[in-house]
């Protein structure tokens, strides 16, 4: 095989394993972004937040409608809103810094070792 056609595939497959990895890290960051309070499951987005930190200010409990649309009563939206913010900061700091080191590999070897 020539050199050139050897660089080519070593390349699609290194861009192929690169995208493979970064696609089992960004499933890793939203499964790390579901909180469960009081039966229920909540996937943590910024709308979340936002909303949860209105709400907040204008009384103390509420209820909110989790994942699987079920209403769900939260006594203390403070410590809802402390735990989701929480959650967030640390599952986006990770995903970021995973993301940061495998795109640092620069050998399919690397990147595989890397999980």
């Amino acid at each position: 095989m020539d050199e050139k056609l050897s660089k080519a595939l070593e390349f699609s497959n290194y861009t192929r394993t690169f995208e493979d990895q970064k696609r089992i890290i960004k499933e890793k960051y939203f499964d790390g972004l579901v909180h469960y309070a009081h039966g229920g499951q909540f996937s943590v987005t910024q709308t979340l937040i936002t909303f949860v930190s209105t709400i907040s200010s204008k009384t103390t409990t509420a209820i909110l409608i989790d994942d699987n649309n079920n209403p769900i009563k939260i006594d203390d939206l403070d410590k809802f809103y402390n735990d989701i913010v929480d959650l967030y900061f640390q599952a986006s700091n990770t995903y970021h810094t995973e993301l940061h080191e495998m795109k640092s590999k620069r050998s399919i070897e690397k990147l595989v070792e890397y999980e």
